[in-house]
């Protein structure tokens, strides 16, 4: 059991949306994969994140959301059109919002949510999916914070996408040493 569960956590690598294919996770999946992030150690009651699918009916106003938010920073037309074309990107597409109060502890909120996030990836790879965590200025954008938050104690903090591995993909061995020292 051990070595079967090494197995699936050491090869996972983050793959670009363009090495991921149909099909995407079904809904059952999704659900499958969040229910692996409640697992993530959580001091207190308040969950400190969500995972919110974007539909492929709502990419189209995501796009737009995503045009306005390079307006905002006062991007050019070219670079608000490509900042429009990331809402197509990948198969699937997520976001991540976590909580900052949950529990009443913003460093905790982030590394529970952290440990969720990886959960949920983690859940998605041993179901035969990859995926790729992305940030960027544009989550910074108060449109789309007020788009994908429920209030000031929310902040989406990432896209999560998602997809089947593209036939031929190969992942290379971690060649990074551990990140582990003795203290003295």
């Amino acid at each position: 059991m051990a070595n079967e569960l090494l197995n699936a956590l050491l090869p996972r690598r983050s793959l670009k949306p363009k090495y991921l294919t149909l099909p995407f996770p079904t809904k059952d999946q999704i659900e499958t994969a969040a229910r692996a992030a409640l697992r993530a150690p959580v001091h207190g009651d308040d969950f400190p994140c969500r995972f919110v699918v974007i539909p492929d009916i709502k990419r189209d106003k995501l796009a737009e959301l995503f045009r306005g938010a390079a307006a905002m920073q006062g991007s050019d037309e070219e670079k608000q059109e490509r900042a429009a074309s990331k809402a197509f990107k990948g198969p699937l597409l997520v976001a991540f919002v976590v909580n900052l109060s949950a529990n009443g502890n913003a460093t905790e909120s982030l590394i529970s949510a952290g440990a969720a996030l990886e959960q949920f990836l983690l859940a998605l790879k041993v179901q035969g999916f990859g995926a790729i965590t992305l940030s960027g200025s544009i989550l910074e954008s108060p449109i789309l914070q007020a788009a994908f938050c429920k209030d000031g104690s929310e902040k989406l903090v990432a896209w999560i996408t998602i997809g089947t591995p593209a036939e031929g993909v190969t992942f290379e061995p971690e060649a990074r040493n551990a990140p582990i020292s003795v203290w003295s």
